[in-house]
């Protein structure tokens, strides 16, 4: 991974691996930003001690998501030292100039309460529209979000592994379209960097 992250690839969330979440709550107590709650641990680069990143909910985001980034020291303090927006959008496949009668109402995102689970019609429509991709496996880790169009689209956060010797996994922004007519297809595929965010 560019910047030296390393994408995590055993997603259980609500769960996170006990240090992500050590080093987000440590951190949150001090924290006087925008109120940020984690539902995906995104990865972990080695630094003087450990950077990690987070996809949260941001109330105070246009796009009610941003990914924040905790640092915790050797000593094992830990602070939020960045909290950047993310906008769906960016990833998956919407022409930001098309009208909002196209657009439909635009994107609904992950809510709290709706955990990070991804809902059956979701995950039925992920497997029927990825049926003979070849080349790189997708693992669905986290639902984002739909748009309503003739049908839906539906964002999906994914571990994407190239199917090759000694692969490299990285995360990607699957969307798919699922259509009234029981149609089944992919919108878009966008690789996601965690190091953009932490600039």
């Amino acid at each position: 991974m560019a910047g030296g992250w390393t994408v995590n690839t055993s997603f259980n969330m609500p769960e996170m691996p006990e240090d992500a979440d050590y080093a987000f709550g440590a951190a949150y107590e001090y924290y006087e930003g925008d109120n940020i709650d984690p539902f995906a641990y995104l990865g972990s680069q080695v630094v003087a001690g450990m950077n990690y990143a987070y996809l949260c909910t941001c109330e105070t985001s246009s796009t009610g998501m941003a990914v924040a980034f905790v640092y915790k020291d050797l000593q094992g303090n830990a602070e939020i030292t960045r909290v950047t927006e993310f906008d769906l959008s960016d990833y998956a496949g919407v022409d930001k100039e098309v009208n909002a009668e196209q657009l439909a109402g635009g994107w609904t995102v992950y809510s709290e309460g709706e955990a990070a689970a991804i809902p059956s019609k979701v995950a039925d429509a992920f497997s029927a529209a990825m049926e003979g991709l070849d080349g790189v496996s997708y693992k669905p880790v986290a639902y984002l979000g739909s748009q309503v169009v003739a049908g839906s689209n539906y964002a999906v956060l994914c571990v994407a592994t190239p199917v090759t010797a000694d692969p490299v996994p990285y995360l990607a922004v699957v969307t798919v379209y699922d259509g009234v007519d029981g149609t089944r297809s992919i919108v878009s595929i966008a690789g996601m960097n965690i190091a953009d965010y932490n600039v």
